[in-house]
């Protein structure tokens, strides 16, 4: 790993002397030179699956080509011009405020409850994973969120019926993660819509709205979505590493019975788990009753109303959905208001990495911008569409056509 860090660092302090020596300076346009930033960026986070450092590589490459060696200073000015454009800072206020209620409904330990709650409901393997897969879209505002809460919670009620953990895993990522970047509250829609905005495709402010009119356009999480769907109702088969954990099950469960026939302990255990299940869903370990799920749901009845209400404005929204939860919540008895207010502020504390993460890709999509990336990839491919947009324009596809209408 040291050995391989090493060889990506050196790349990138070759790519950074090449640009030195290669690239024009102040030229109209920098050509194929633009594409040399993001394709660095996009190495570099395949290489070592780190995104905010590559981000930052990104964009002080683009910035070196065009400034040379007042980049550090150019970078920082850029940084700050993007945080305190009101557009940006918008969506990073709608990040963090939405960090609150997340770690709200988690530290509430509502959002286990519901999830603990579905679980209970199910009655065999195939209605453990639609349930599993339901869940998502009540909690997918965050991967974190989601994944956390519905794996913990479904884990166990999945195990009871011998559905193999990759099973699970992958309901529960199906959902979590595509969701949160559709839904219009979801942290990376978020992130999403602040790109819109940086790359000038919405006005500032309206970063949301450009973004709900694209979701029909997302083909793949559209897509992931319904294709988990039709596996876990048994439309679509498994197929290749989840056939062969089905497989493993199988084989478990014959070494199993060719060894022992008493099945009595092992149903026992799995009873014994789902009615832990179930008393962890009354109440917590000293007795206290839990609050009515109803509460689970208010926060985010408030959040979509008070959003529609006010036009849109997510960020309003979700301070308006803070106040009033803490309201209800603090006079329910589920949190002190110290407690409250600490939690609010650690809800934004664990979205100080994406919110850093959100500034660092404003500079480098302005950044590139400035270098003339987009208008150059957009010149190449204009070179291949034809005007309307619908049909290829090569030679032999016309010739093609015309054969055809003789």
């Amino acid at each position: 790993m040291k050995n391989k860090n090493t060889y990506i660092y050196a790349g990138i302090l070759a790519t950074f002397v090449a640009v030195a020596f290669g690239a024009p300076t102040n030229p109209g346009t920098y050509g194929a030179w633009s594409l040399i930033p993001p394709v660095v960026m996009f190495a570099f986070i395949l290489l070592t699956q780190k995104v905010l450092e590559g981000f930052v590589w990104g964009g002080l490459l683009a910035v070196f080509m065009k400034y040379k060696w007042s980049f550090l200073l150019t970078y920082n000015e850029k940084l700050l011009k993007q945080v305190t454009t009101e557009g940006n800072l918008w969506l990073i206020l709608v990040l963090l405020t939405i960090g609150s209620i997340v770690a709200i409904l988690d530290k509430s330990g509502l959002s286990r409850q519901f999830g603990l709650w579905a679980g209970s409901k199910a009655k065999s393997g195939n209605m453990a994973l639609v349930i599993n897969y339901l869940m998502g879209f009540f909690l997918s505002f965050d991967l974190y969120l989601s994944s956390s809460t519905v794996g913990t919670c479904m884990t166990p009620v999945n195990d009871k019926y011998k559905t193999p953990r990759e099973k699970t895993a992958y309901v529960t990522l199906s959902t979590a993660i595509t969701l949160t970047h559709l839904y219009p509250i979801g942290t990376g829609a978020i992130f999403i819509a602040g790109l819109l905005v940086t790359n000038g495709y919405a006005a500032e402010g309206e970063g949301i709205q450009a973004f709900t009119g694209l979701v029909p356009l997302l083909f793949f999480p559209l897509a992931f979505l319904l294709v988990t769907l039709l596996n876990v109702v048994g439309v679509l088969p498994d197929i290749g590493s989840m056939k062969q954990a089905y497989a493993k099950r199988d084989d478990a469960e014959l070494k199993a019975a060719s060894h022992t026939t008493e099945h009595e302990p092992e149903q026992a255990e799995g009873q014994t788990a789902a009615e832990q299940a179930s008393d962890r869903s009354q109440g917590d370990s000293a007795g206290k009753p839990s609050p009515h799920l109803i509460y689970f749901f208010l926060p985010i009845v408030i959040f979509i109303v008070s959003t529609i209400y006010f036009k849109s404005n997510t960020q309003l929204g979700a301070f308006i959905t803070i106040l009033a939860t803490g309201v209800i919540y603090v006079a329910r008895g589920i949190f002190t208001a110290e407690t409250y207010i600490a939690t609010v502020l650690d809800g934004m504390k664990n979205m100080l990495e994406l919110a850093v993460i959100m500034a660092t890709a404003f500079v480098l999509a302005d950044s590139i911008t400035d270098i003339g990336f987009t208008n150059y990839v957009v010149g190449i491919v204009s070179v291949f569409v034809i005007p309307n947009g619908c049909r290829l324009s090569f030679s032999w596809y016309s010739r093609l056509r015309n054969f055809w209408l003789r």
